[in-house]
Formats: structure tokens, C-alpha cells, sequence
């Protein structure tokens, strides 16, 4: 990986940790964060690797990821009210 592609992951990386409310340990998350209410909560929990957009559109929008959960690139999950992707 190019010096500067690590930069502009590491950034995003940076960014998208400041927009959500709890990150577990050895959590990746380089998909893009779009937080659309103030009030709104993400949860990521361990170990997961999230590729993915996440996008919360109100202040009653709560998204869940749960422990060891992957979720690729290319996905888009908008959450208006509830979403948890829980692994069993």
C-alpha cells in the first residue's frame, strides 16, 4: 500500500472514530460515517472489520454492530430508526 493511500486511510480512520459513540477494541472502520442527527448512536463492537457507509438519519436512529461482525465495501446501511448486526 502507497504511503499516501495509508494517510488518507489512517485520516478517514481518525474521523470516523470521532462520529461514532463506542468502538471495541481492534475494531477497523475505513468506511465512510455519516451522522445526520446529533443525538443519533452508533455501537460497534470488537474485533470487526466495517467497510461499509453508515449512515444515521435521525435523532431516534440507533445502529448496533456487534462483536466480530464484517461488513464489506459497497454496502450501504441508513438506519431511520434501528439496525443490529449482531453475530451468533
Amino acid at each position: 500500500m502507497s504511503l499516501l493511500r495509508k494517510l488518507v486511510h489512517r485520516r478517514s480512520e481518525t474521523r470516523n472514530r470521532a462520529l461514532v459513540d463506542g468502538l471495541g477494541d481492534g475494531t477497523q472502520l475505513s468506511g465512510l460515517v455519516d451522522r445526520r442527527a446529533p443525538k443519533a448512536v452508533i455501537a460497534i463492537g470488537r474485533d470487526c472489520l466495517i467497510q461499509a457507509q453508515l449512515v444515521v438519519e435521525r435523532n431516534e436512529s440507533r445502529m448496533t454492530i456487534g462483536d466480530g461482525v464484517s461488513i464489506g465495501g459497497g454496502t450501504v446501511l441508513d438506519c431511520a430508526l434501528s439496525i443490529s448486526c449482531l453475530l451468533y
